[in-house]
């Protein structure tokens, strides 16, 4: 999960940041995995879903207070197939978990996971947002 809502803040850096917020922990190797759009037609909402790799154990950012949503944030690790297999049973529900789990679990078949995009890679979605909100500012 992760907010743009630090002015400047690129995209992989708010996932960085969000990743020791909420898991605290950091990745050494970042990749798109897929971009989507919440509610096309009716949102200008777009998420990138990241693939973090090589985990190991971080700080909190200084500053961050862990409050709402994240006081009863859990942590638990689960093979891929058993995230699939509830993600197929309608017990993994969430629009961004599916789209990444399904995402993730295809580049792992058809051999793309060392093919994703780099974590700085266009993303032609927020670039046409931030040019339309720019005009109407």
């Amino acid at each position: 999960a992760g907010i743009l809502d630090m002015d400047g803040e690129r995209a992989v850096e708010a996932a960085q940041r969000e990743l020791a917020e909420e898991a605290q922990l950091a990745a050494s190797d970042w990749s798109v995995l897929v971009d989507l759009f919440t509610s096309p037609g009716g949102l200008e909402e777009s998420l990138r879903v990241y693939l973090a790799r090589d985990l190991r154990p971080a700080p909190r950012p200084d500053g961050f207070v862990v409050a709402d949503e994240e006081t009863d944030m859990g942590l638990a690790w689960l093979p891929l197939d058993t995230l699939v297999e509830r993600v197929y049973a309608g017990q993994v529900q969430n629009p961004t978990m599916v789209a990444g789990t399904l995402a993730l679990a295809l580049a792992i078949a058809t051999g793309r996971v060392e093919r994703l995009r780099p974590p700085t890679a266009p993303w032609p979605a927020r670039t046409l947002k931030e040019a339309r909100d720019r005009k109407g500012a």
